[in-house]
């Protein structure tokens, strides 16, 4: 059984600029097509080949590896938490605090103190 390949993508930032780290086990098949994508560069500190971070080169490399490698993107397109820490806003009570009550603009007034008997 052969095993499957893998080309996981992660964000490189060096000197302010934007890069796409492919970092993949050794294969010589891998390796030929990575020379092939737009100026890719060995990154020494993250150990990874790093392309120019734009959608053109993100759609280069999903091309490239369809029916070849998997392309792992769990680490580059993270999904964002809610952060917890931030306090909720507080929301007014109306009238008398009796949530099965209806907000209608007739109770919205009364609440206000505007005057009432907007029916007839």
């Amino acid at each position: 059984m052969k095993a499957e390949k893998i080309i996981t993508l992660k964000h490189i930032y060096v000197a302010q600029n934007r890069y796409i780290g492919l970092k993949f086990y050794p294969d010589k098949v891998l390796q030929a097509m990575v020379k092939e994508l737009p100026e890719p560069k060995w990154h020494s500190q993250s150990g990874c080949v790093i392309i120019k971070n734009n959608r053109e080169n993100l759609n280069k490399i999903f091309q490239k590896f369809k029916g070849v490698a998997w392309v792992d993107t769990q680490q580059f397109f993270k999904k964002k938490t809610p952060d917890n820490n931030i306090p909720k806003a507080e929301q007014p009570v109306l009238g008398n605090g009796n949530s099965s009550k209806k907000n209608t603009t007739k109770n919205l007034l009364h609440y206000q103190g505007m005057p009432g008997n907007l029916h007839r």
